[in-house]
């Protein structure tokens, strides 16, 4: 049986050599960022013979690892924000890919971010399966909350700090939005033209942010 610390020194290879551990790149001004923690499932070829349940728990302990590891690198004076972010797999056996979204601004930005990135209490089967793989034995405890906004039909799974490192952190709470705000229309995306006057959510970086949707998509790489 193969322990945490050989499955942890393989994921730091990863990540050195998708230049991730530089984590003063996650501390920049005025940052809002989502990156992947791989990008091949090649590179997970250390977790053959495991389930997918199993490579999923995997996945996620050291992602969240990294993810404590981040946030107590630095505090800071203005807001900050990090979270372990995770797309459904496109297919079920797949394994799960982490990504770390970091966000930093100041007070006059936070208005803007709640706007942008209104989050629910978890309602999916895969929201619900990431809420219990989060919280098996976890400590400090971990928050889950899903986005159902950014691409409407799709759920994006957020796990942060439960309790705030520092004043100025933001936890995913504070962006969460009333338990009745949260509509069926939310969960079926957009409406057929000419059937609702709302207007679509807009996105200040949604390029950014419909790019690493479309790149996850592109992500079933041949061994």
């Amino acid at each position: 049986m193969i322990n945490a610390t050989v499955y942890d020194a393989n994921f730091w290879d990863i990540l050195t050599r998708g230049r991730l551990v530089d984590l003063s790149q996650f501390h920049k001004p005025d940052a809002f960022e989502e990156v992947p923690l791989f990008t091949r499932y090649s590179e997970l070829d250390f977790l053959n013979g495991k389930t997918s349940s199993e490579i999923n728990s995997i996945l996620l302990r050291f992602a969240l690892k990294f993810l404590k590891t981040i946030i107590l690198y630095e505090e800071h004076r203005t807001h900050y924000l990090a979270a372990i972010t995770i797309w459904e797999p496109l297919d079920s056996d797949d394994p799960i890919v982490p990504n770390l979204f970091f966000w930093s601004g100041k007070a006059d930005r936070v208005k803007n971010l709640k706007k942008q990135l209104p989050l629910d209490r978890v309602s999916t089967p895969f929201g619900r399966k990431i809420k219990q793989l989060a919280g098996a034995g976890a400590h400090p405890r971990f928050d889950v909350l899903e986005d159902h906004s950014t691409i409407p039909g799709e759920s994006r799974i957020f796990v942060s700090l439960g309790q705030r490192p520092y004043p100025s952190f933001l936890t995913l709470k504070d962006l969460q939005r009333p338990a009745n705000s949260l509509t069926l229309k939310n969960l079926q995306g957009p409406a057929k033209p000419g059937t609702s006057s709302a207007k679509p959510l807009t996105w200040t970086t949604a390029d950014f942010t419909q790019g690493i949707r479309a790149s996850s998509k592109k992500r079933r790489v041949k061994k």
